[in-house]
């Protein structure tokens, strides 16, 4: 008996020959599958993908969750709520696919999703989400992009969307904020005009900053006493120009020298980036140091055709080197009330009312009184123009007490 055959009996060696045989046909098996569904995707599937820090990601989600094309079983929900102080709220929700595979037919294709989602150093949330259908156009897929883009837009249309950095990433707030009126923003002299019109001269001429050599980007700080309106001017100037607000914190723990410049490189255009109370923006939470900020303001990683606002209580307490022309380029002191602004004030809660206006700014002359606290005092009196009149010496002695920023 040679060997071959002395093999080929051997109960043992013939089960393993044969196990063997089988595990050599189930890898070429599987390697066949996957070369085989590797084949299909590539010739005769299209996939797109796209990640939340793009504006489509944003776009889909809100018509998915609102077109009557859609339907799914597995979902998240996002909130909104507003509770006032007598205890009564008022609430809207949003269903969206959660994480995971969902499908749906558009315009008689059948579309596959597939969203996932990361957590990466504890607050970065990433996300992406992928679309499959079958066929090798990308007709479809582009009708549903622009679908979902003209829907999403068109429900923004008069409103601003405001983002907050969370983390090394921009995060918009669920709710959008509706567009204030540039005409409702009550500033001394013609500041809100020159302001208005130096931002629009900015957007208009990006060719001649190219052609000049100079970086185009432009920085601005209001600052003056609290409750004078420099952020709700700020906020009808996004809305004037048609530009989201970008909320920078500083005092993120997240957010490095390293990943500053990236964070504004990064954000949603067109948009206006905001730093609130420069001089407090570094706390004892901060990873970003003061040279790590100028470096991010107007170094050679800092991002072209960029509007910066900043504000501050307290000019005196700014570095020189932060507010110098080329980081800051406008400055604007916003005071408390002028006259002219307390007529204007007053105008608005008691139309064609001149008289009326004019002593009740004779009465405030000789004291200082915020945005704020007049728009508020005058609000709450609004159907009674006798009160607003009798009640000033009331206006005069809060105006000791500390007013909010309006907006």
């Amino acid at each position: 008996m040679d060997l071959a055959s002395a093999l080929q009996s051997n109960p043992y060696f013939s089960a393993g020959a044969g196990l063997y045989g089988v595990g050599v046909a189930m890898v070429l098996a599987r390697g066949g599958y996957r070369m085989g569904l590797d084949v299909m995707k590539r010739f005769y599937l299209t996939t797109i993908e796209m990640t939340n820090k793009d504006p489509s990601y944003v776009w889909l989600l809100d018509w998915m969750s609102q077109s009557h094309k859609v339907g799914f079983q597995q979902m998240s929900v996002q909130s909104s709520a507003v509770i006032r102080c007598n205890e009564k709220s008022t609430s809207s929700f949003q269903l969206t696919p959660s994480p995971g595979r969902h499908f749906f037919f558009y315009n008689g294709r059948f579309i596959l999703v597939n969203r996932k989602r990361f957590t990466d150093r504890g607050t970065d949330i990433l996300e992406t989400m992928e679309l499959t259908t079958m066929g090798r156009s990308r007709d479809t897929m582009m009708q549903l992009l622009e679908e979902a883009m003209e829907y999403s837009t068109s429900k923004e249309a008069d409103k601003t969307v405001i983002y907050f950095n969370a983390g090394n990433q921009w995060t918009r707030f669920h709710s959008t904020r509706k567009k204030r009126p540039m005409e409702s923003v009550i500033l001394g002299g013609t500041k809100k005009e020159r302001l208005v019109q130096d931002v629009k001269h900015f957007l208009a001429r990006g060719d001649e900053y190219h052609n000049l050599g100079i970086p185009y980007r432009r920085g601005y700080l209001l600052y003056g006493p609290p409750g004078c309106g420099k952020s709700s001017f700020i906020y009808a100037l996004a809305g004037e120009v048609e530009m989201a607000i970008c909320v920078l914190n500083l005092s993120n723990k997240y957010l490095t020298d390293d990943s500053l410049p990236q964070l504004l490189g990064s954000a949603p255009e067109p948009s206006i980036i905001l730093i609130e109370d420069v001089d407090h923006a570094f706390t004892q939470h901060s990873r970003i140091s003061f040279s790590g900020l100028l470096n991010a303001i107007d170094g050679v990683a800092a991002q072209e055709g960029r509007i910066l606002f900043m504000t501050t209580n307290h000019h005196d307490r700014l570095d020189p080197a932060l507010i110098r022309p080329g980081r800051v380029d406008v400055q604007e002191e916003i005071t408390h009330a002028t006259a002219g602004q307390v007529v204007d004030m007053f105008g608005r809660f008691f139309v064609d009312d001149a008289q009326h206006a004019s002593q009740f700014a004779a009465a405030l002359s000789q004291h200082q009184v915020s945005l704020a606290k007049l728009q508020g005092y005058l609000f709450v009196r609004r159907d009674n123009v006798e009160a607003a009149l009798n009640d000033v010496d009331q206006l005069i002695s809060d105006t000791a007490m500390p007013a909010p920023e309006i907006y």
